[in-house]
């Protein structure tokens, strides 16, 4: 199982290298990809909202993402916009949508908690204005895009990579 699981992460990793050097395409053609991840990420925390009782912004979040997901699997693709466009936008607005979250989370967590959300209220203004600048820029958010996946493909190899030899090192 250690040898299948090196040889799988060796592969990943060169997938995820060979993505590297072509951003664009690589998000071209993983958008799919993504929008599978709003439907999934979406039933999830709807699940997770539900289990924990918990119906706050994690479960309006949640169902906004799922709403993407399947809008982004039933975008009709003969519109004007082009799927891979559609992606774009939607994950501008779901880059800032997470940022607004972030920032009344972080608020929150000054009322529970007594100390201010510093690090999430950061990353909120960050990820507004990483999606504010995509709407303007969409070639910057599919580069992005297509470098973020490209790393953890990279990633996920030398995961596999590290179970593997750990795996062979526990039969020995």
């Amino acid at each position: 199982m250690g040898v299948v699981s090196i040889i799988l992460g060796v592969l990943i990793v060169i997938a995820g290298f060979l993505c590297l050097f072509t951003p664009i395409l690589t998000f071209m053609s993983i958008g799919y990809f993504i929008i599978i991840l709003f439907f999934v990420y979406g039933v999830w925390t709807i699940i997770n909202s539900i289990v924990t009782k918990r119906f706050g912004i994690s479960l309006v979040f949640g169902i906004l993402s799922l709403i993407a997901g399947i809008v982004g699997l039933v975008y009709p693709s003969d519109m004007t916009l082009s799927t891979d466009m559609f992606l774009i936008f939607l994950a501008g607005a779901w880059f800032v949508i997470q940022g607004i979250f972030s920032i009344i989370l972080a608020f929150q967590q000054k009322k529970l908690v007594g100390s201010f959300g510093w690090f999430g209220f950061i990353l909120g203004i960050l990820s507004i204005f990483v999606g504010g600048y995509s709407f303007f820029h969409p070639m910057f958010m599919a580069l992005t895009m297509g470098i973020l996946i490209s790393i953890y493909f990279i990633e996920a190899g030398i995961n596999l990579i590290a179970l593997g030899t750990m795996h062979n090192s526990l039969e020995k």
